[in-house]
């Protein structure tokens, strides 16, 4: 089998960068052996314009955020399926301070297109604690990955680009112009690994992988967008939500009896429903030391790639640079300087 590009994992990177390389007319096949554990299939997959303690704008959100939605949708359509959930996001304030200065935002050229209101006094729902109001986000809500990702995975076998399989790098061999595994010939490895992505070629990148653990809860909240603030809480309907995350830096793949506690502790701050743990979940995040991608070639071995380090932000980042990194791909553009390997090939030695 001869194709353009072999791509390595169907989390939320591969899914989208293969999805721009066949609307640029490239032919792939991804290798994949599903795990329910992967941080893609166990993330909220909140997409948020304005994140942190904070409370700022996330990095390049007016390049990133206006194709957002509009790439889900299109997912979505071609898929037959119902991922995206636009619910935007209520942020209580702590101070009259963060009142006074999102009253000033609201208005500005900066902030007003991720901004649908900001409000001076509370939401008045019987379970929100915000007495001094909050800010309600728009280009704000959660894309169900599980959903998104099953429905890919067999949209790619009933058209044979599909391999279920683990990958193994000793039966991998690679020449001048192409890299063949098992039966598969193609111009371009891309590694989409999640956090194993550093393996064998890309060791010498800074990952940094963040544990998050969240649960699933049964709760009588009656409210149809996420509250969001040092804690997320996602109506799922039916009385269900999510609830999370935490962020530790460490890579060991099981919920930490402290987790819970931390969670509903930060919850109780803005929220005072009852709230039963129905499931707990963790995943590792393939954080870098920087915050930004890993995007781009290998120093030497040229048809080797890698497309990672999304972190927390794979559903908001993802589009936009799989756009980018498949043109560079297909049809030689540059990659962005701020998310290129080459920041980082002086360490590959």
């Amino acid at each position: 089998m001869m194709v353009d590009c072999l791509i390595v994992g169907q989390g939320i990177a591969g899914t989208v960068l293969s999805w721009e390389l066949q609307k640029l007319g490239a032919s792939f096949v991804i290798i994949d052996r599903e795990d329910p554990r992967s941080s893609s299939r166990v993330a909220a997959g909140l997409y948020n314009p304005i994140t942190g303690r904070n409370m700022v704008k996330t990095w390049k959100a007016d390049a990133i955020f206006p194709i957002l939605e509009p790439y889900y949708e299109e997912l979505d359509q071609a898929l037959g399926i119902s991922s995206l959930h636009n619910t935007g996001i209520y942020r209580p304030f702590f101070s009259n301070e963060e009142c006074n200065d999102w009253q000033a935002k609201w208005s500005s050229d900066e902030y007003s297109a991720f901004i649908k209101s900001v409000r001076g006094i509370s939401i008045d729902h019987e379970s929100i604690i915000d007495p001094l109001g909050g800010i309600m986000l728009r280009q704000a809500g959660y894309v169900d990955l599980d959903k998104l990702l099953t429905a890919y995975k067999k949209w790619l076998v009933a058209k044979g680009m599909y391999i279920d399989g683990l990958f193994t790098f000793d039966e991998l061999s690679i020449s001048e112009d192409r890299v063949t595994y098992r039966e598969i010939q193609a111009q371009c490895l891309i590694l989409c690994e999640g956090v194993n992505g550093g393996s064998r070629f890309f060791d010498w990148l800074p990952f940094t992988p963040v544990k998050g653990e969240l649960m699933d809860v049964e709760s009588s909240a009656e409210f149809d967008f996420i509250l969001n603030r040092g804690v997320f809480m996602v109506p799922l309907g039916n009385g269900k939500c999510r609830v999370g995350s935490t962020y530790r830096k460490n890579s060991e793949m099981y919920f930490e009896s402290a987790a819970e506690t931390e969670l509903k502790e930060k919850l109780s701050v803005i929220y005072t429903g009852e709230i039963g743990v129905t499931k707990r979940k963790v995943g590792i995040r393939p954080a870098t030391k920087d915050r930004k991608p890993f995007i781009g070639r290998h120093p030497e071995l040229r048809n080797i790639a890698i497309f990672n380090g999304f972190g927390s932000k794979g559903v908001s980042m993802a589009p936009y640079f799989a756009k980018e990194f498949s043109k560079h791909l297909i049809l030689n553009r540059p990659i962005d300087k701020e998310v290129d390997i080459q920041r980082y090939y002086s360490l590959s030695s």
